[in-house]
């Protein structure tokens, strides 16, 4: 079943992101052509989306380093992916979700215990 998910023989697929949303580019390992998987190497782009000029939006994206000049160029990596890719997102929360809102929240209680000091 993997190689067939390798190599692109289905139709419909399910896939699993968790984390690593902080920075978009992720939209890199998961639409840049060169990440479509093949028969020897693995990799994330299971759709199989090629698109040359998204490919060259998230290579410059990729190479800025000032985030407010590679937002811009993420929106509109966002716009292709959003307009081409058959995807459908589904936020789950579960127990990543529930550890981290515990964590939210024992750091607002730590914050409030030392400004009571």
């Amino acid at each position: 079943m993997l190689d067939q998910l390798r190599y692109g023989q289905f139709q419909m697929t399910y896939g699993q992101w968790v984390g690593g949303n902080q920075d978009p580019i992720f939209y890199k390992d998961l639409f840049a052509s060169s990440e479509i998987p093949t028969q020897t190497r693995a990799a994330r782009n299971r759709s199989r989306y090629e698109n040359k000029e998204l490919d060259a939006i998230l290579d410059e994206a990729a190479n800025t380093y000032d985030h407010a000049k590679a937002a811009p160029l993420y929106a509109r990596a966002q716009e292709f992916v959003s307009r081409d890719v058959p995807l459908s997102a589904a936020l789950v929360p579960g127990k990543h979700g529930r550890r981290q809102e515990k964590r939210r929240q024992h750091s607002r209680e730590r914050r409030a215990a030392i400004g009571a000091l």
